[in-house]
């Protein structure tokens, strides 16, 4: 067993040489504080697991920091600003430049993740010249723990050790968490703290939940809002102790007495504008997308079909398509995970379907209910994809808990089965237009 553990470390230094020798000194700080912390939040939790994790991670870190070499030459290792791309780019030199960036001068306003990757820059600065992957490790440091989170989170509700341990798995292999955390944004951190946040709310850690949520909100006050109903609904829904509407009161009073100042600060740097209204975006999307775009023929429907049918695209999506794959006649891994997603949802769905029917479970509709909530949110508002990586960690735990449940009645059975079918079919016929057209 400690084989299994230490192998994975093995091949990630043996890689991470390949890039920059003295990386070894990032990898083994941050490792080194999340160790510290998975001994703060689990005590009893098995740190080995948690070093098998961190290296498991770097290795794939390493990977797509390779692919991305290859596909963009002169972005470092990011994707950049060209179609395809993310703000990895803009994080990345914005971190190392004081603030300078292709986006121009913002040294005076840079952005909340920017500003801790700065500070990471120049404590490594004494050290070594930062290159990307030292900044990576503090996505790696996070996205560790939320295998961790999701599995403690579905045994509480299961008291299964199976459940938790696919709750877990899911949560590793989750190509999804890979592509939107193992470059340089924010979206794998924020997810590890909306999670663990409920993690430490189930267990009554109010500390270590506040410390949390503070940090989501400083990454992104959206998150951090949306967050906030999420523990209000859960309270509201599954507990009615007197002890934890008082807590809800109070923080929920505190917040509302600070919500006008940032609210005034975030409009001020521009924020609120870019995260609540699109139209910008969605006129970029209009732009650099092909003519056929099914996500530009969704998003350009009245708000009664948009709403829907936006909700089911922006859930399923990225769908598997074969395109794209090979870059250079390379592997390209962004277009891999984008593949691999593809197939996974299609044992999600069933999974997910499944759940509508388990009526013995109530905190399977709530979290259900709560996915499917911030879906239609994040389909509306934000229209990124990658933004879906904050609640992917309640698909895994859904998907666990409806796994292991007995089977349905046949009637409820054909419906799940003619569903799958159905998600099957599209996305086969979506990539046969795609060969055609190729």
């Amino acid at each position: 067993m400690k084989l299994s553990f230490i192998l994975p470390l093995f091949l990630a230094l043996i890689l991470l040489i390949t890039i920059d020798f003295l990386s070894i000194i990032s990898m083994t700080l941050f490792l080194s504080l999340g160790l510290l912390l998975c001994n703060i939040f689990f005590k009893s939790e098995n740190k080995m697991q948690y070093l098998a994790v961190f290296s498991f991670y770097t290795i794939i870190a390493i990977l797509v920091y390779f692919s991305n070499i290859n596909e963009f030459p002169l972005n470092y290792g990011c994707t950049g600003s060209e179609i395809g791309g993310t703000d990895d780019l803009f994080f990345f030199q914005e971190a190392t430049n004081n603030g300078f960036s292709y986006r121009g001068d913002r040294s005076s306003y840079m952005n909340t993740y920017s500003i801790i990757l700065q500070q990471v820059h120049f404590f490594l600065s004494i050290f070594k010249t930062t290159n990307l992957i030292d900044l990576i490790f503090v996505n790696i440091l996070f996205i560790s723990f939320i295998p961790f989170f999701v599995r403690k989170i579905t045994y509480s509700f299961s008291k299964h050790k199976k459940t938790a341990q696919l709750a877990f798995y899911l949560a590793i292999c989750s190509s999804f968490i890979m592509q939107n955390s193992l470059v340089l944004v924010r979206d794998g951190i924020t997810a590890s703290l909306f999670i663990g946040v409920f993690y430490f709310l189930i267990n009554r850690k109010y500390i270590l939940l506040l410390l949390l949520l503070l940090g989501l909100f400083y990454l992104r006050i959206v998150s951090g809002i949306l967050c906030v109903f999420f523990i209000i609904s859960y309270v509201f829904y599954i507990e009615r102790s007197k002890k934890f509407l008082i807590f809800i009161l109070i923080f929920s009073g505190i917040f509302l007495i600070f919500l006008p100042l940032f609210l005034t600060y975030f409009d001020q740097i521009g924020i609120l504008n870019s995260g609540f209204f699109r139209q910008e975006f969605f006129e970029m999307m209009k732009y650099n997308a092909s003519g056929s775009s099914g996500a530009i023929t969704i998003y350009s429907l009245p708000y009664y079909l948009r709403i829907p049918l936006g909700t089911l695209y922006y859930i399923g999506t990225p769908f598997i398509n074969l395109q794209g794959i090979f870059s250079n006649d390379h592997l390209t891994l962004r277009h891999l995970f984008d593949l691999f997603y593809g197939v996974t949802f299609l044992f999600y769905s069933v999974y997910l379907l499944k759940a509508f029917f388990i009526k013995k479970k109530p905190i399977l509709l709530f979290f259900l209910s709560s996915f499917f909530c911030f879906s239609i949110l994040f389909s509306q508002i934000s229209l990124q994809i990658r933004h879906k990586t904050l609640i992917m960690p309640l698909v895994f735990i859904i998907v666990a808990l409806s796994y292991y449940e007995p089977t349905l009645k046949s009637w409820k059975n054909k419906i799940v089965i003619l569903m799958t079918f159905s998600l099957f079919t599209l996305q086969f016929f979506y990539n046969l237009k795609n060969f055609l057209t190729w």
